[in-house]
């Protein structure tokens, strides 16, 4: 009888290891999927943005008559820059406020420790 009690507790033990480790594993994957695809488009986004930046900038020098190139581009400086201040700031606060890696596992062990913990 006791033979039969912890062969059944260490069944249901393995079985709720296995699938916690098939949710992490899952946690894995789906971040991992998410990350390069993130990576990817941001890379392209940069690259084209960069190009149209310079190619607007090469534009507006040609454009604007020699006494006023300078300023022209000190004003364009300026622009950029206060863009890549707002632009970072954004992002820290996008990577600060998403989901922590493992958050369902997480969550479910916390479930599994309190159940037990009963």
């Amino acid at each position: 009888m006791v033979m039969y009690a912890i062969k059944f507790f260490m069944r249901g033990a393995i079985g709720l290891i296995r699938n916690r480790l098939e949710l992490v594993s899952y946690d894995l994957k789906q971040s991992r999927i998410k990350l390069v695809s993130i990576l990817l488009i941001a890379a392209f986004v940069f690259l084209f943005l960069m190009l149209g930046i310079m190619l607007g900038v090469a534009l507006l020098i040609v454009a604007i008559g020699e006494d006023n190139r300078v300023l022209v581009l000190a004003v364009l400086t300026g622009a950029f820059l206060l863009l890549g201040v707002v632009l970072t700031l954004v992002l820290s606060h996008q990577l600060r406020k998403g989901p922590r890696l493992f958050e369902a596992s997480l969550s479910e062990l916390e479930k599994d420790f309190q159940y037990l913990s009963k």
